[in-house]
């Protein structure tokens, strides 16, 4: 029958553990549990060695010592707690010029220790993209900020940001866009002091076209004499925010006028 003798310690720089006691013949054992926290930037593998002494005088049998000293190593391996980041648009389909939400979360997967951020974080949008005038872009996360400048392509999040242990925050800003555009976060975008992001994100923000096509008229006089030549200008302008390709453009002339000549671009007589 054996006893055991059960020390519970937790440390969080735990270098070494020391005891002394008597072993008695037979099956008596002490056994120490050493509950350890590793710290936010652990080795991929930690190597734990203990080691048992007896007194002078007492001779040691046992296997793999040397003059009366026992020693054993354990190999762990350790998964760094890296932080995550996600993104999103809402909606995520707009009309060209039109806006939405854009959305970053970090997430801190390490359970014990804050995420810092050691650096500016800072999002480059796509082509034909830039933030809204209103409102202004916002932040949950703690000693923090975030600078999102009217019609710039592109937002910054300050460098001493702090997520807490295990927990998300976010920044939001209105952005708008005249065209399709992937924005994507690569790996390494995010600096903190439990490391940085190892996966890109990407989210996707589908525009459709917008065109607003307007067009005039005028003569350049407002009376005539039979057989005088006069002159009219039409013209044709787009006020949306997206090109208007093949347009058609068609001015049925009164069966009491004769079209002496026409100029202008892509322009003939049907």
């Amino acid at each position: 029958m054996s006893k055991k003798k059960v020390f519970n310690l937790l440390k969080m720089s735990l270098l070494g553990l020391r005891s002394a006691g008597t072993l008695l013949g037979g099956l008596w054992a002490f056994v120490f549990l050493m509950a350890m926290q590793m710290p936010a930037f652990a080795q991929t593998q930690v190597t734990n060695t203990a080691s048992i002494s007896v007194p002078s005088g007492v001779t040691n049998t046992g296997s793999g010592c040397a003059s009366g000293t026992c020693t054993v190593a354990d190999n762990d391996s350790i998964s760094p707690s890296r932080p995550t980041i996600s993104k999103s648009f809402s909606p995520s389909t707009i009309n060209a010029g039109g806006t939405t939400l854009l959305v970053i979360t970090f997430t801190n997967t390490h359970q014990l220790v804050s995420a810092t951020f050691t650096s500016p974080f800072v999002d480059s949008y796509p082509t034909g993209m830039t933030n809204s005038a209103s409102p202004l872009a916002t932040t949950t996360c703690a000693n923090s900020s975030v600078l999102a400048t009217a019609t710039a392509a592109s937002l910054m999040v300050a460098s001493a940001t702090v997520v807490p242990p295990g927990a998300s925050c976010s920044v939001s800003a209105v952005v708008t866009s005249i065209q399709n555009g992937t924005n994507t976060l690569p790996a390494g975008s995010l600096s903190t002091s439990v490391g940085t992001n190892t996966a890109t994100v990407t989210a996707l923000l589908t525009v459709n076209p917008s065109a607003d096509l307007r067009i005039s008229k005028s003569a350049s006089v407002t009376t005539v004499n039979a057989g005088q030549t006069f002159s009219y200008t039409i013209t044709v302008f787009n006020a949306g925010s997206s090109t208007a390709a093949n347009v058609t453009v068609t001015d049925l002339v009164s069966a009491s006028l004769t079209i002496v000549s026409i100029s202008g671009q892509g322009l003939s007589a049907v």
